[in-house]
């Protein structure tokens, strides 16, 4: 099916006006079967070419696989496996390409091999937040009641990174007097770095506080 002509590295391979041109991008001792058939070529980048049936051996990285004599009306199915040994046991990748008279395709196993490059994001940096509160006060953090007791609570969170802040956070606060549950609500800004230091107290009545329904 295949017969295999070489090239130099820098060679770029075009496909002849009869026919098509596949590069295939494998590891270097990977095995490369087209269409069921094991290919005999080496070298990371193959660029491999079918002539009358018939296939060669060749050395060097670039390999041309241009298959000749294709009818311009449709297109051909080429069958790409890819079998390499990776920790003493072998994986195999198969892709599919379909060519037309004139085409040039890269089929490549190695650029999926490498991890994306991640985004460098910006650190994390604690942020603090005191609250002074009456001994017997519930606290809420944006409607989610917290579990701390006493007269000073203290919170952290490494969630915002430099130049980042949360504005309008919530924070509620109810405790009772004379029996009634009194509530405070207060919003504010937490900015990455900065510790905040509060003191809620429902007993000052002030213009954010109200007794509960």
């Amino acid at each position: 099916m295949a017969s295999a002509s070489a090239g130099g590295p820098s060679a770029a391979a075009a496909a002849p006006a009869d026919g098509a041109l596949l590069v295939v991008e494998v590891p270097e001792k990977a095995k490369v079967f087209i269409n069921g058939k094991e290919t005999t070529t080496t070298g990371t980048v193959r660029n491999f070419i079918s002539r009358g049936g018939k296939e060669t051996t060749t050395t060097g990285t670039v390999r041309n696989f241009i298959s000749r004599g294709l009818t311009t009306d449709k297109k051909h199915t080429y069958v790409v496996r890819m079998v390499v040994e990776k920790e003493g046991k072998p994986t195999e990748k198969t892709k599919t390409v379909a060519l037309a008279v004139g085409q040039r395709e890269t089929v490549s196993f190695t650029a999926e091999a490498k991890p994306p490059l991640e985004e460098i994001k910006p650190a994390a940096t604690p942020t603090n937040l005191t609250l002074r509160v009456p001994a017997n006060a519930k606290v809420w953090l944006q409607g989610r009641l917290t579990t701390t007791a006493g007269t000073v609570r203290e919170f952290e969170t490494e969630s915002l990174r430099d130049g980042e802040s949360w504005d309008d956070y919530n924070i509620t606060v109810v405790s009772e007097i004379h029996g009634r549950p009194w509530t405070t609500t207060r919003r504010v800004t937490l900015t990455a770095g900065h510790d905040l230091d509060l003191t809620i107290d429902p007993a000052l009545q002030t213009a954010s506080s109200a007794p509960a329904p």
